[in-house]
């Protein structure tokens, strides 16, 4: 196992703090997809062609955001709210800053001594782009905000789920640059096209290895996918053969880990296409490149507990 594996089993085996306990507990994030709702400029290309053709189909998202986005939203509204009311009691209106001084609660206080929250990070989470350490806070100030449980949370308002499974299944999500990105320690913004800079392909077999980034181009030229280089093998093969043994970490559709990774190895042949450097075909007239991981001097992300993403 390499080590885009380790980083993806954290978001499988999400290890969250019970504030009501002080205990940890394991969650599994299965979500696929990213933002609030339909992509923008997708829904304006729509818009549109419905004015010169009223039959013009409407667009179907992609992932589950298109029917969990909004959804998603609604509910980081509801625990801003929660959490507002829970760190100031006696407010009229109590209001959220960037920053959630920890100490205020002592549910909070006792998940998280000593630290103070981002409310970036809270809301990448939410969003579909959060890292482990992301989503497992937010899992735990839903706890203690009460928006997991029964009855009603820290402002009065109807809980949205009844345990820590049940609320990640209905608002946590991921998708394929927002797993690369995270555990890169870039923007999990940063499109899949981002990962393909010219000045990283890979264009002798030799520098293939494990940790470098594979990005799908389909057959319309499109950046469509990236992903994670977790293990190669090159076993011995002539140079007009040349074959590699691969396993690969990625988040490019819903569901376990089984999903995501497969332990088994893929055996693919080794090429030049026709955009960049190497790859290996894939199916529907796709080639996947390789390209070495992001640099040193790539935008760091401090995430979590620690403070707010890089611009």
């Amino acid at each position: 196992m390499g080590a885009f594996k380790a980083y993806l089993d954290q978001y499988t085996n999400l290890k969250v703090v019970d504030p009501s306990t002080g205990g940890t507990i394991e969650v599994h994030v299965t979500g696929y997809g990213s933002g609030w709702d339909d992509n923008v400029a997708m829904m304006k290309e729509y818009e549109e062609k419905k004015t010169k053709d009223p039959d013009t189909p409407r667009p179907k998202p992609a992932g589950n955001r298109g029917q969990i986005g909004p959804r998603c939203q609604s509910e980081f509204a509801l625990l801003r709210t929660a959490l507002a009311k829970l760190l100031q009691p006696d407010a009229r209106q109590p209001l959220l800053t960037a920053k959630i001084m920890t100490e205020k609660s002592e549910d909070l206080k006792k998940a998280f001594p000593g630290k103070v929250i981002s409310v970036a990070g809270l809301t990448r989470a939410f969003l579909g782009k959060g890292s482990p350490t992301e989503m497992s806070d937010a899992l735990t100030i839903a706890k203690a905000t009460g928006r997991i449980g029964e009855g009603k949370d820290a402002a009065g308002q109807t809980c949205a789920a009844k345990t820590f499974q049940d609320y990640a299944d209905k608002f946590m999500t991921l998708d394929c640059n927002g797993l690369v990105g995270n555990a890169t320690g870039v923007n999990p913004e940063f499109s899949p096209g981002w990962f393909a800079d010219a000045k990283r392909v890979r264009k002798k077999l030799e520098d293939v290895r494990a940790g470098d980034i594979i990005v799908t181009v389909n057959a319309s030229g499109n950046h469509e996918h990236v992903a994670a280089l977790d293990e190669f093998v090159r076993p011995p093969t002539t140079d007009k053969e040349p074959s590699c043994a691969i396993r690969i970490a990625e988040w490019g559709q819903a569901g376990d880990v089984a999903k995501h990774y497969s332990p088994d190895w893929k055996m693919v042949k080794i090429e030049k296409g026709e955009k960049y450097g190497l790859g290996f075909k894939s199916d529907g007239g796709k080639f996947r490149y390789f390209f070495a991981p992001p640099p040193d001097t790539a935008p760091p992300r401090v995430r979590g507990v620690d403070g707010d993403a890089t611009k």
